[in-house]
């Protein structure tokens, strides 16, 4: 058994279930929601906020060393890691 942190590919958020609405995700080597024409997902990182008695835990979306969204953990649906 490998101790390798597994790389996230890609998040996806839950389906808001409204007319018009659609999930958003991020996936890397595609554009962010958003972004410029230009703007490219390089790699999403899973941060935990360790406050004590909980944790709060979010995933941050970079386009290089910028980053350019992030989601709270209870709004991801799927998580996609690399192979």
């Amino acid at each position: 058994m490998s101790d390798r942190i597994p790389t996230i590919r890609a998040i996806f958020g839950h389906e808001p279930r409204r007319d018009g609405e659609t999930p958003s995700g991020y996936m890397v080597g595609y554009r962010p929601h958003g972004a410029g024409p230009d703007a490219k997902v390089t790699r999403i990182e899973e941060q935990v906020n360790n406050h004590g008695s909980y944790e709060d835990v979010w995933f941050m979306i970079y386009d290089g060393e910028t980053l350019v969204a992030k989601m709270n953990a209870s709004a991801v649906a799927e998580v996609m890691f690399e192979n």
